[in-house]
């Protein structure tokens, strides 16, 4: 080959990285423009809980915003109150998990699913060694407290079938996350299912005198954001935007994990030690998978078993999932057989 041949050719090379680089820095900054139509305004029911994380991510870096949202957290302290303000038309959308979505769907509830915020560990049964519990036989009685309708109520129920006992043989009281500690220290239970980051608040209550048993198997718990599907119908685009800014967030977690993590602890007030802790517990990533229909079905048939819901047959969850919005925004997420 010439000297001007080789030339020629660095030449050409050279041009095209130039024009696939600046090809490419127009899509990315594209992507980063801010929405420049009509802004709507989302009001959002949430738990107050870690896996509504890209959320707050979202909100602290102004992604709602860019998008075009006006974003409004409505706080609740249970599922079925979030629920509740969905059906009532008091929050647009709201997040809790999947067994709220269950149960709405065996009372003939038209809610869809639109993402998947987080799949996560961290259910606990903690009892009162005081009141006569060594082991999980000695349940057999004893009140046991937790959110009525709500996934700690299937994971307290599956744990007990899997040692041989069944819901039926405890008295379940409905006790509010507010309530947990207290319920338990002050003798109203006599042991009560939570969320990780109130073990170590009943131990200190309850010093040396408790027993806690991880109820939740290795089945992972799924936080939904869902709506009526009337209003995610007529608002694609909302939702869209909605969605688009959660990605954003994830994005966020992946490249920035410390600062994540802070504005995590800072929205709950957690301790460094204990978000370190808690943190591995967590995929915060958006997905719509099977692996989230075979859960749904699995407790549909836990509810229908023990008579906790009229229904006689496990719905078709398919039909509650709307998965158009985040196959537009991330068509990676969405892994659904029908």
């Amino acid at each position: 080959m010439t000297a001007l041949r080789k030339r020629i050719l660095v030449i050409l090379v050279t041009i095209i990285l130039v024009v696939a680089i600046v090809l490419s820095s127009f899509v990315y900054l594209n992507s980063q423009q801010n929405y420049s139509g009509k802004a709507e305004t989302i009001t959002f029911g949430d738990l107050g809980v870690d896996s509504s994380e890209l959320v707050y991510v979202a909100q602290d870096q102004h992604y709602f915003q860019q998008n075009g949202i006006n974003f409004v957290i409505q706080n609740f302290e249970t599922s079925t109150q979030a629920a509740n303000a969905v059906l009532s038309n008091e929050v647009d959308i709201a997040t809790s998990g999947e067994y709220t979505i269950v149960t709405s769907a065996m009372t003939n509830q038209n809610m869809s699913i639109i993402a998947n915020l987080d799949k996560y560990q961290g259910v606990y049964l903690i009892a009162n060694k005081g009141h006569g519990i060594q082991s999980v036989a000695d349940l057999v009685g004893k009140k046991i407290g937790v959110v009525y309708q709500s996934l700690k109520e299937y994971y307290l129920g599956s744990f007990l079938d899997d040692n041989g006992l069944s819901i039926s043989n405890v008295i379940v009281v409905n006790v509010a996350p507010s309530q947990w500690v207290s319920a338990i220290v002050n003798g109203t239970v006599d042991a009560v299912v939570v969320s990780e980051n109130y073990v170590s608040q009943i131990q200190s209550g309850l010093p040396n005198n408790t027993i806690v048993w991880q109820v939740q198997g290795d089945q992972q718990a799924y936080a939904l954001v869902y709506g009526m599907a009337s209003w995610i119908t007529q608002n694609p685009d909302v939702v869209n935007r909605f969605l688009k800014s959660l990605e954003q967030a994830q994005n966020y977690v992946i490249q920035n994990p410390t600062n994540a993590k802070t504005i995590l602890q800072t929205r709950l007030n957690y301790t460094a030690a204990y978000l370190a802790q808690d943190w591995p517990n967590h995929q915060f990533s958006l997905s719509l998978d099977n692996s989230l229909v075979l859960a749904m079905e699995e407790e549909a048939r836990w509810a229908i078993s023990n008579n906790l819901v009229s229904a006689t047959t496990v719905p078709n969850f398919l039909n509650y999932i709307y998965a158009n919005g985040l196959e537009t925004v991330d068509p990676g997420a969405v892994d659904l057989i029908s």
